[in-house]
């Protein structure tokens, strides 16, 4: 048999050291069972390991995960590891008071920062555990070229340092793990592109020093009433904001919010019917999508709110959707994507996706206003608001 260390070593580089780029090298270092060198290439420090939705750089302590704690693990293969590693294993040396004695349950609301410490140890300790022969490299620069060479390629790319010149890196396998594009930005943007107070991204390295020397009275304009715009309330308010943020949404859609005495909760629900089917197309999944969603508003949902229920449901179908979009055809798989979307919504609107500041204030076209003096916390400590695990 051939002997595993008289194998060539062979190099996978992954570019983006984001959530992305980390889980995929955390796997590469589990499962390689051959000889091979696995550099992560991130070109800024503070996305790391979490990216946008968890590295530092875009986010502080209030923002949330607006998954419970007991379904973030980072594998589906040990559904108990976030919770094991979160009570029994993290270094909490950094953590604020309210978190660092905090006791992990399967409902629990996470801290994004926390997760993004979780993928980080666990990237290390695959490293760690690597079959001998199998390394991970670290690598601070930003890649600028990518060239096919034989059977390989060739990356090229600008160290941090700013006085090192550019790099090359020969490699047999190349990830790309870059993540969310930087925002497009509108025609009129250059006309305000110069002022201090204008933000064109608000997960940008330089955004969270422009909220905390802003007027915390001053009024705020968001444009976009997606996740992120609920990831910029969340970081003005934390940054002392009293003030009125108006938010323009150019379909004046608005995520609602959970009801004030929400609690979290997982839950069992039977398999589908609609997948036993032996052909699943386009309309059979929207027309069995309705009929289990309202079977099991009329069994199991009696009572609970519209916008916690349709969450509830849709997380306990997540295990169904590889095998959905294994099974349909890609081009249904476009057409539910594209728009199908609305036919299987439920009655209500969509189940919401984290909190909102304006779900409840009057509406008025697109546009919803909303104080920061108006609102106050939850109850039993949870955040003032919920932003995505994703900017998504």
């Amino acid at each position: 048999m051939h002997a595993y260390h008289d194998q060539p070593r062979r190099r996978t580089v992954v570019v983006g050291g984001g959530f992305s780029g980390t889980l995929t090298a955390t796997r590469l270092l589990q499962f390689a069972d051959t000889p091979m060198e696995i550099c992560l290439l991130e070109r800024d420090d503070g996305s790391r390991y979490g990216g946008i939705a968890f590295g530092e750089t875009g986010t502080t302590w209030d923002h949330m995960l607006n998954i419970q704690a007991g379904r973030i693990t980072f594998g589906r293969e040990r559904p108990e590891d976030f919770l094991e590693w979160a009570n029994e294993e993290a270094d909490r040396t950094g953590w604020p008071q309210r978190w660092k004695y905090h006791v992990f349950g399967v409902s629990c609301v996470v801290p994004r920062r926390i997760y993004g410490q979780y993928l980080k140890e666990r990237l290390h300790g695959a490293a760690a555990d690597a079959q001998p022969g199998v390394e991970l490299t670290l690598l601070h620069g930003e890649a600028i070229d990518l060239t096919p060479r034989g059977d390989g390629f060739v990356l090229k790319y600008t160290p941090a340092d700013p006085e090192a010149t550019a790099a090359t890196l020969n490699a047999d396998h190349v990830v790309l793990a870059t993540g969310h594009l930087e925002p497009v930005y509108r025609p009129f943007y250059h006309r305000v592109q110069g002022s201090a107070r204008f933000v064109a991204d608000p997960y940008a390295a330089g955004a969270r020093a422009v909220f905390d020397a802003l007027d915390p009275d001053a009024p705020v304009l968001i444009v976009g009433s997606a996740l992120s715009a609920f990831d910029t309330v969340v970081s003005l308010v934390g940054a002392g904001h009293r003030g009125q943020i108006t938010i323009v949404s150019r379909g004046g859609h608005m995520h609602g919010t959970y009801p004030a005495d929400h609690q979290h909760d997982i839950w069992s629900v039977r398999r589908p019917p609609f997948l036993d089917d032996e052909t699943l197309t386009a309309g059979s999944v929207v027309a069995g999508v309705r009929a289990e969603y309202l079977h099991l508003r009329e069994t199991a949902g009696v009572g609970c709110d519209e916008g916690v229920f349709a969450e509830r449901v849709m997380k306990a179908w997540e295990p169904y959707v590889i095998e959905l979009l294994q099974r349909l055809p890609p081009g249904d798989v476009r057409m539910l994507l594209a728009g199908a979307a609305p036919a299987v919504e439920p009655p209500g609107g969509t189940a919401p996706a984290g909190g909102s500041p304006g779900a409840h204030l009057p509406r008025c076209g697109g546009r919803r206003t909303w104080s920061a003096r108006r609102r106050r916390r939850p109850p039993c400590g949870e955040p003032l608001l919920r932003g995505p695990d994703a900017p998504g």
